[in-house]
């Protein structure tokens, strides 16, 4: 875990100071409520390395920063998933042209109660629950 997160903040601090000539040392990362751990913890490991940088880190979802990308409200746009066709447009039609950088994988367990009587589901099946088509 320590390796990850060392690398992560590597990144972050090669990323923002390549940016630093063209951001003001106040940076705002807003977006997934999946990543804000992670890129708080980021935040926190670069600003103690260089505390004349400040980074606010924001949640509200994916779609909530990528939003603010697209206004001009915030620096960075934190992402559980990928950019959207539609937003891809918006931001272009903005001048913007947003890039995307994996920095985690995120994966879903489902486990039945033995006494349950469904004993197993197909990932269609599953698609169909998260999304309400089965109830």
């Amino acid at each position: 875990m320590r390796t990850i997160l060392g690398t992560i903040a590597g990144l972050a601090t090669a990323v923002v100071l390549m940016a630093s000539s063209v951001w003001a040392d106040s940076i705002i990362s807003k977006g997934s409520d999946t990543v804000l751990p992670l890129a708080q913890k980021e935040a926190e490991v670069f600003m103690s390395k260089h505390p004349e940088h400040s980074i606010t880190v924001v949640g509200g979802g994916s779609g909530v920063g990528l939003a603010a990308l697209i206004d001009g409200t915030t620096d960075i746009a934190n992402a559980s998933r990928g950019i959207k066709t539609k937003e891809k447009r918006l931001a272009r039609k903005g001048g913007i042209k947003p890039v995307e950088h994996v920095i985690a994988r995120d994966a879903l367990s489902v486990i039945v109660q033995p006494a349950h009587p469904i004993s197993k589901l197909t990932i269609n099946q599953l698609e169909r629950i998260f999304t309400g088509d089965i109830k």
